[in-house]
């Protein structure tokens, strides 16, 4: 099912588990997620709450410019060529980081993450998200320190951010330059 708002075609994902409607901004557009068995009237009702949001993160989308580790590129940067660009890379700095830090971790994937950079599961495999291809490489690292401090601190404690600190002391910075590009890139 498709929903017109302002000359916008938003297509319209219905999941089981989902108790309520929501926009979502995704690398293709935008679309609405809904529970299953949600009426398209409400459904209509909910995007016209939305529509001056919605056009605004339509102009943004639009607006969105792909990169390959800072520096701007022409058109979209395939999933292979991301892969290919920061699979080596990530394997030499998380070599370097885990000596630095004295951890190891399991398995390390790299794959399309929606709404995070990276994740430490409990049993200390870590999963990256292929856009860090398109940040610069000292914001990467950051990234590879924050996922790495978790294998000794799961939770994002005081303890944790002692932990990022001890060897990455400008971390807040880079902190903050990662919340800019997340608005820069093609999430």
């Amino acid at each position: 099912m498709d929903i017109f708002v302002g000359g916008l075609r938003l297509p319209v994902r219905f999941h089981p588990r989902r108790r309520r409607l929501a926009v979502i901004v995704t690398a293709q557009g935008i679309e609405v997620r809904a529970p299953e068995g949600c009426s398209r009237a409400l459904i209509e009702r909910f995007v016209q709450t939305q529509s001056t949001w919605i056009e605004q993160m339509a102009e943004a989308h639009a607006e969105r410019q792909y990169y390959l580790w800072g520096a701007p590129v022409v058109g979209v940067l395939p999933d292979s060529a991301a892969r290919a660009e920061l699979m080596p890379w990530l394997q030499q700095r998380l070599a370097y980081w885990q000596d630095v830090m004295g951890v190891r971790v399991g398995k390390v994937r790299v794959r399309r993450l929606k709404s995070r950079w990276g994740s430490c599961s409990s049993q200390g495999n870590l999963s990256f998200s292929l856009h860090l291809a398109q940040l610069p490489k000292p914001l990467v690292d950051y990234v590879v320190v924050h996922e790495l401090a978790h294998l000794r601190e799961m939770s994002h404690s005081p303890a944790f951010w002692a932990e990022v600190a001890a060897v990455m002391p400008d971390y807040g910075v880079r902190r903050q330059q990662m919340r800019v590009w997340a608005q820069k890139i093609a999430f």
